[in-house]
């Protein structure tokens, strides 16, 4: 077997990680740090790649680093590139944005900017307080100017235009934006533009209107497809997910499928074996199959778009074609390596892609770690059996210390739902091409091809939706770095436990344990709640920055109050305390962070029935109430004096008074808010939703003083806004605010916590003390030991 010429390995990671620290870190500073950093690095993979390199006994191979003086080329040689990629970071941002640009983007200013569309509109979630949603254009931006009465200055920056949904703005436009700017957390994009207004001033031309025609044209092809199908084909085809169900998606992250309709090296890999078998049979030169497949394969990156999987994936298809002009085969490390740092220095932004770092890891495992994997499974199946498992698992383990950034979690049936997705890659990915070529020409052909292409692609929908519904299917796992960090252990144990030659028993036991305690015991830290008291009476939920509230009606079943912004967290409480039904959802005011979810709720209980604010009949925020009729519930505008009861659970409302609403701005919806007095058993609290001063004020005007509760939810996530006099009036064990951790509001501010902190026996915030439950007993558990919080 030949052996694996890994030299450029320690180099390319290096500076992966370079760029990535740069992006948030600044780049000198990346440069400085990571510099020593790269050197330990070098070393300890010199040494491990070294360690086996000769390989005897036909064994898998080998990776090559074994002189002293290789040693010291790649470390020598890792180092330099640390600083030039750290370098090319720092002077590209100060040559492309000047100052006063990057002084107005720091500084969320409003600017005016002109530059071209280079992506596709994509959703980009709903309005945190109108529930209308919105819709993220990546722009190209030419001219930019912060002062309308100064120039447009010359710039060369990427932001990404945030705008209400729908859109007609196209790929390709030339377009004049204005909105509010600030820095954007994704790292190949420097701004991101709110509330922004899009004019279109020209439309496409040159190369990216032939793009969007393309993308067009396979979008109508795919017309006529039903639902799952037309999503998942042309996220196959061409990387345009919008058309796929919400369901199905969800359902494919569980399996971790999502890599099927993120173009990337699998479909590249499809595409040059086809066109490789085709230009061996009929062309003789090997410099003009090479210039041929370069063109085809440069067209596809720029039909799919450039993401950062694709931009490596193309790197390395321009290597296999070097490599038939050469007449030599390419090599997938040296060919990984070498297009990884030219991409990195090209744009250093790349660096800080999720997706990039997840395509290059993913590559390494495949060509290094699944054959020992391979060797290893052979024991317990055969071996065309063990080789098809160990290339989804190599990966997949690989990976997923990044996955758990995105995603905490395992899918437990991720390998085998790979298995049988990977039989209806390859037709999908050729007959879709082909159709969308053909379509260009005789459209009627085309979208037989992708009717063609549709049947084709049921297996992935069949994988998706059986193994995400399997029991089990889902494993939690702890978030944020300590997940990571366990997620690493994981894989490098089975690493080390399927690469090494000889393991020695005490070895393999030790091995074993880590995986088994990592698996086993911490997806009890994935949820800050402390031990989730059986006898619960009302929780808390962490939802983010958002609320939710439970009060237990029976063992499965809870009245609930607000839902939390969508992305599964309130869906993800109801499973924790097993709540099926919901007899009763009282959504205080129409903002997402608060009725964002009840689509997905509904999915994890059936509910009954709803009371909604007398703000949520406004024209536009009526989104939750239409959800929770669409789930089936009674949806009914409440207001003061209502009260339901079930068992020994009693909800009053207190606030709003009716005809008292007129809401029309965000800071009339919030005071617009239901306010809730509850009593589940002994247990006791009250909610004030997102209450303004003015609705505070009138609640408190309703009140007889001193009023005693177990709980009081602090209104609108701890904001400075809070009236004193209805602070003074509830005396609570606990005041509990639930708000996100870094959120960007400033929730909570330090002086409403010192004001409730004079009025409760202890101040707890969701961000850190997760969950907050009142048992029956009055326990009060959470993550938070004691004290204000």
């Amino acid at each position: 077997m030949t052996e694996h010429d890994a030299r450029l390995l320690p180099g390319a990671g290096c500076a992966i990680i370079t760029c990535a620290w740069a992006s948030t870190e600044g780049a000198w500073f990346a440069a400085a740090a990571a510099w020593c950093g790269a050197f330990l690095l070098s070393l300890l993979v010199a040494a491990l790649l070294g360690r086996g390199a000769r390989n005897r006994g036909g064994g898998p191979p080998r990776a090559r680093l074994t002189r002293p003086r290789d040693v010291a080329r790649v470390v020598t040689f890792t180092c330099l590139l640390v600083t030039i990629v750290a370098a090319t970071a720092a002077l590209g941002a100060r040559e492309h944005v000047p100052r006063d640009i990057q002084a107005a983007i720091r500084g969320h200013s409003q600017m005016e900017m002109v530059g071209v569309v280079v992506s596709d509109p994509r959703p980009a979630g709903r309005d945190a307080w109108t529930g209308v949603p919105r819709i993220a254009i990546t722009v190209s931006v030419s001219s930019a100017r912060a002062d309308p009465s100064e120039r447009p200055q010359v710039v060369g920056l990427m932001v990404d235009a945030i705008v209400e949904a729908p859109t007609a703005v196209r790929l390709g436009d030339t377009v004049a934006v204005a909105g509010r700017a600030s820095e954007s957390v994704n790292s190949r994009v420097q701004a991101s533009i709110w509330e922004a207004s899009v004019d279109v001033i020209h439309a496409p031309n040159g190369p990216l209107a032939v793009v969007g025609t393309v993308r067009e044209r396979a979008r109508h092809a795919a017309a006529s497809l039903p639902d799952d199908t037309r999503g998942l084909v042309l996220g196959m085809v061409i990387g345009d997910t919008d058309a796929m169900p919400a369901d199905l998606s969800a359902d494919m992250r569980t399996t971790s499928l999502t890599h099927l309709t993120a173009v990337s090296g699998s479909h590249f890999a499809i595409v040059v074996l086809v066109l490789g078998w085709l230009l061996t049979r009929l062309v003789s030169r090997r410099w003009l199959r090479a210039v041929v497949l370069v063109v085809a394969m440069v067209g596809l990156a720029a039909v799919v778009l450039p993401e950062p999987s694709v931009l490596r994936a193309l790197t390395m298809a321009i290597a296999v074609a070097l490599g038939w002009w050469w007449g030599r085969p390419a090599r997938a490390l040296p060919a990984l390596g070498a297009g990884a740092l030219v991409l990195l220095l090209i744009d250093p932004g790349l660096g800080g892609a999720v997706g990039f770092q997840l395509s290059v890891v993913a590559v390494v495992a495949i060509v290094v770690w699944a054959p020992h994997l391979a060797r290893r499974l052979r024991r317990w199946m055969v071996a065309s059996l063990a080789k098809a498992v160990s290339v989804p698992l190599a990966a997949w383990l690989a990976c997923w210390p990044l996955l758990v950034t995105l995603q905490p979690g395992i899918g437990l049936y991720a390998v085998p739902a790979n298995l049988v997705a990977a039989l209806a890659a390859f037709p999908v990915t050729v007959v879709g091409l082909l159709s969308t070529v053909v379509s260009l020409w005789w459209p009627d052909l085309g979208s037989v091809g992708m009717r063609a292409a549709g049947a084709c692609a049921w297996p992935v929908v069949w994988a998706a939706r059986a193994f995400s519904a399997a029991p089990g299917h889902w494993l939690a796992w702890p978030a944020g770095g300590g997940g990571v960090a366990l997620a690493g252990a994981v894989s490098a144990a089975v690493g080390f436990a399927s690469t090494a030659r000889r393991v020695r028993g005490g070895m393999q036991v030790a091995a074993t344990l880590v995986v088994v305690v990592c698996v086993v015991v911490t997806p009890v830290l994935t949820v800050r709640t402390g031990p989730v008291l059986n006898d619960w009476r009302l929780v808390v939920c962490d939802v983010g920055q958002g609320d939710m509230m439970l009060v237990r009606v029976s063992d499965h079943s809870a009245a609930v109050i607000d839902t939390g912004p969508p992305g599964g967290a309130g869906a993800a409480c109801l499973r924790r305390y097993g709540v099926q039904e919901i007899p009763l959802l009282v959504l205080t005011h129409p903002h997402a962070d608060h009725d964002g979810a009840v689509a997905e709720i509904a999915q994890v209980a059936h509910i009954e029935q709803a009371w909604v604010s007398p703000a949520a009949v406004v024209a536009g925020h009526d989104i939750g109430a239409s959800d929770a009729r669409s789930a089936g519930a009674q949806v009914t505008v409440t207001s003061a004096g209502q009260v339901w009861t079930m068992g020994d659970v009693e909800l009053t409302v207190l606030y709003p008074t009716p005809g008292a609403i007129h809401a029309a701005t965000s800071s009339e919806i919030n005071d617009a808010s239901v306010a809730l007095s509850i009593r589940a058993g002994p247990a006791t609290a009250v909610a004030w939703g997102d209450l303004e001063a003015a609705g505070q004020t009138a609640v408190a005007s309703t009140l007889s003083p001193p009023v005693v509760v177990d709980v009081v939810k602090v209104a609108h996530h701890g904001s400075s806004v809070q009236s004193a006099g209805l602070v003074a009036a509830v005396t609570a064990r606990v005041a509990a605010i639930s708000v996100g951790a870094d959120n960007s509001y400033g929730h909570p501010a330090e002086e409403t916590v010192a004001l409730f902190a004079r009025h409760a026996v202890a101040v707890m915030t969701t961000a850190r003390c997760g969950d907050i439950a009142l048992g029956a007993d009055g326990t009060v558990a959470s993550a938070c030991p004691t004290g204000v919080a």
